[in-house]
């Protein structure tokens, strides 16, 4: 599950728990297609409280519309206690246009400072 909110500051808070499926995905970058219709870049503070697994079709549709919609990011905070989640993290910081930064659970303040928010 995908779960996309703007907060009163305009940050996004991205929550992701458990399986995530094709719809999870399409639904989710739709939302931030929305969210940059005016050409304005936003921040994401993506929590990521649970991930077990991937569809391969969400993959395709996540790589296909993902990385493009990443120019339309200015700072995307990834907060996760998957060491392996925070390593795609960093390696991904360099192939995309947004500020990409990983933090773990109990970073969650200091994810916050870092995008800006109060």
């Amino acid at each position: 599950m995908i779960d996309i909110r703007r907060q009163p500051d305009g940050v996004y808070r991205v929550r992701v728990s458990g399986p995530i499926s094709r719809a999870d995905v399409v639904g989710a970058w739709e939302k931030v297609r929305e969210a940059t219709a005016t050409g304005e870049k936003i921040k994401v503070l993506e929590i990521i409280e649970s991930f077990s697994g991937i569809s391969l079709e969400a993959l395709v549709e996540d790589l296909k519309h993902g990385l493009p919609m990443m120019e339309r990011v200015s700072q995307a905070a990834v907060v996760t206690d998957e060491a392996w989640l925070r390593g795609m993290t960093d390696l991904a910081d360099h192939f995309v246009g947004a500020e990409v930064r990983a933090f773990r659970m109990n970073q969650m303040d200091e994810a916050r400072r870092w995008l800006g928010m109060v």
